[in-house]
């Protein structure tokens, strides 16, 4: 299985995946392999991310790649395309056993202002001074979140001057758009406890440090190692490519952590020039780089990253 999580910020968009695949075969161990890219830009100011069945993902995923040159992909057309195609694309299994297939697509909009149900702040802010569930009580909030939940009580929308954000999942067989709002997260694959953990620490990651995209990955990647260390999900693991979608762009996150106690750890995840991505153990010299799902080959044993399963919260 697989991991891909986002979360509608007031300001852009924050999508992230893990990289594991996972071969099976009868009568042997399972294969894991760290090396399958699962977040990929689309269009100059998209993505999309993917879990299922890899080799149906990665056959719709060339597909889309192919016949992009021949439309237009900025995001309103992508939101009106890729549910055709990839219905399409679907439908040419018929003869093959099919796993389920999810995707999640994230887009902003510089032309449109970004729109704000008023409810959800109203729901965030509650949970910040109020919630016994609070995983932190720093207290600490961006101004934006107080100057939002001054607007008038009767309105339903508020709109603020930061581009639209436009963030949807497609799920098999049908591919119709479900649409989240900002304030709002989503997790697909291994993810019912992922939205757990984001939902636990969602403050930090929507209220505390708004527009800041390193503190703001950092918390979703926290709340990702977490997720980790509690379920041990064996099919879910390397490091987690994040994309930060603001302003009609797509900038690649890298992340690293380290540990300072003996036999400690520094371990890097890092986008390169190329458009590839690296994880990268300093301690070991161990590397492992991200590949598209369609160059994957089936290796003779595992070849993990060392996918350290910590997190500050159980």
């Amino acid at each position: 299985m697989s991991v891909v999580a986002a979360c509608s910020l007031l300001e852009g968009i924050l999508i992230g995946a893990d990289c594991r695949v996972t071969f099976r075969q009868p009568g042997r161990e399972d294969i894991f392999v760290d090396n399958c890219l699962k977040l990929f830009e689309i269009g100059g100011s998209s993505a999309i991310g993917f879990v299922g069945f890899v080799p149906l993902a990665s056959q719709m995923l060339r597909t889309m790649l192919s016949q992009m040159p021949n439309h237009r992909t900025d995001p309103v057309s992508l939101h009106d395309w890729l549910p055709r195609l990839f219905r399409y694309e679907f439908s040419k299994f018929s003869q093959t056993p099919k796993a389920q297939i999810s995707f999640l697509v994230g887009s902003t909009i510089p032309s449109h202002g970004n729109i704000i149900e008023r409810q959800a702040v109203v729901d965030l802010v509650n949970y910040m001074f109020f919630s016994k569930d609070r995983k932190i009580k720093s207290g600490w909030f961006d101004a934006k979140i107080i100057g939002l939940l001054n607007t008038p009580q009767d309105a339903e929308l508020i709109g603020i001057q930061a581009p639209r954000n436009l963030l949807y999942r497609l799920d098999s067989p049908d591919f119709i758009p479900r649409r989240y709002m900002p304030l709002k997260f989503v997790a697909i694959g291994s993810g019912e406890k992922l939205k757990e953990k984001i939902a636990s620490i969602r403050e930090m990651i929507f209220a505390a440090h708004v527009g800041n995209y390193h503190m703001e990955a950092m918390w979703l990647c926290t709340a990702m190692e977490s997720f980790l260390k509690e379920v041990d999900e064996q099919t879910v693991g390397g490091l987690f490519p994040m994309m930060k979608l603001e302003w009609g762009r797509v900038m690649r996150l890298g992340q690293n952590s380290k540990g300072y106690f003996p036999g400690g750890y520094d371990i890097r995840l890092e986008p390169m020039e190329d458009g590839s991505w690296v994880q990268k153990n300093l301690v070991t010299g161990k590397e492992i780089f991200l590949i598209p799902p369609w160059e994957i080959e089936e290796p003779s044993r595992s070849m993990k990253f060392d996918d350290f399963r910590y997190g500050m919260f159980g």
